[in-house]
């Protein structure tokens, strides 16, 4: 029993500590103590963009009553300049591309385009095949990037705003990503308190750095040639972080890990530590394994079932406060039945599946608007 433990011991040391480091480490880039408050202007901030001059945030919350949002101009300084725009269809992100800003809309699943003088142009695309809960959206000289917070994928958009048919996986390093910019060479996806570092073709280079001591919701990110900025929705704050490493940690190499554990796995088969009996064997464990996944499918389907329920549920609900005149209540409910329907679109396991919840989710955030809508003009007669 000691040499086995011994054994076990040496596994940790040898693969344990530094891939579990590996992963632990956030390296780069710090908070540098810099801040601004937003809180002022903006009540629900969604994404931030920097067009070399200014910070441009991205306010929601302007969308309470006919899905207008807002854009506020800062000072590279962080003073409020007056200057702001409002822009259409319940807006969640914005980039400059250096001439133009472009503003990404969750209702309408299109990416509009307006002046530096926040004018629109009437230019507009459409990413709802590919996308119906998009979050952000980045321009890196060539191509835009836009995050899906339902698929967990970014796609990448041709300048016209034709889809290029490529897109990346981020689900294995973040969970909903809320952000993303582009530093020249590396593109940054922000997933509410960590940021992670990925390659021009999506590949995850295994380095990120962390941002939820300031803020645990944050939100949007961008880059201003020397620092990131992001904003924070709880604090309503824009924090700078800023570089304070050499280099960056080299990631893992695979295959050397890979051969290590082969060459410990054979020193524990023969030391007698993995018994050779039916109920240990390497077969009995395929097995084991093999059952294990099924039940985990059969128990996705299910799960999938339920929270289709639970929507439609819900979403009668909604309507029956809805014809009661009880705009807000309705608004609340919808809410919920979107993060269902968003949650099952993930389990959702053919696209006859994950289209029909989109054309559900389309109806449902409709269903908001009008509710909204209504809620004005009944505050607006109370007025009167």
């Amino acid at each position: 029993m000691k040499h086995k433990k011994i054994l076990l011991l040496l596994l940790f040391l040898t693969l344990g500590i530094p891939i579990l480091s590996k992963f632990a480490t956030a390296y780069g880039w710090t908070y540098s103590g810099v801040h601004f408050n937003i809180g002022t202007e903006v009540s629900d901030p969604r994404e931030i963009t920097w067009d070399g001059t200014h910070f441009w945030v991205l306010d929601y919350g302007g969308a309470v009553y006919g899905s207008i949002g807002e854009v506020y101009q800062y000072t590279s300084a962080g003073v409020y300049t007056g200057v702001h725009f409002a822009v259409q269809d319940y807006p969640v992100g914005i980039t400059w591309d250096g001439t133009y800003f472009w503003i990404v809309a969750d209702v309408s699943y299109e990416v509009y385009q307006y002046t530096s003088a926040g004018v629109y142009t009437g230019v507009h695309w459409d990413i709802g095949t590919e996308d119906t809960s998009p979050k952000g959206i980045t321009w890196d000289g060539t191509y835009f990037w836009v995050i899906s917070a339902s698929t967990d994928e970014i796609y990448k958009y041709y300048s016209n705003g034709i889809y290029t048919g490529d897109h990346f996986d981020v689900a294995l390093e973040t969970y909903s990503p809320t952000g993303i910019t582009w530093d020249g060479t590396y593109l940054w996806i922000l997933e509410r308190n960590r940021i992670c570092k990925h390659y021009s073709n999506g590949t995850f280079t295994g380095a990120y750095f962390w941002v939820g001591d300031q803020d645990i919701h944050q939100r949007g990110i961008t880059w201003d040639g020397t620092y990131f900025w992001v904003v924070g929705e709880q604090l309503l704050e824009v924090y700078q972080y800023q570089y304070t490493s050499d280099s960056d940690e080299p990631p893992i190499d695979w295959d050397i890990v890979i051969i290590i554990l082969i060459i410990i796995l054979c020193i524990l088969e023969f030391s007698g530590f993995i018994y050779a009996n039916h109920r240990y064997s390497w077969f009995k464990n395929f097995q084991r394994k093999r059952r294990a996944k099924v039940r985990e499918k059969e128990l996705k389907a299910h799960k999938f079932q339920n929270l289709l329920i639970k929507s439609k549920e819900l979403d009668e609900k909604a309507n029956i406060f809805y014809s009661k005149g009880k705009f807000t209540d309705a608004i609340g409910i919808w809410k919920e039945v979107i993060d269902k329907y968003n949650l099952a679109s993930k389990k959702a396991s053919t696209n006859d599946e994950k289209e029909s919840i989109k054309k559900n989710l389309k109806v449902i955030k409709n269903n908001i608007c009008k509710s909204y809508i209504e809620n004005g003009k009944y505050h607006v007669l109370i007025a009167k």
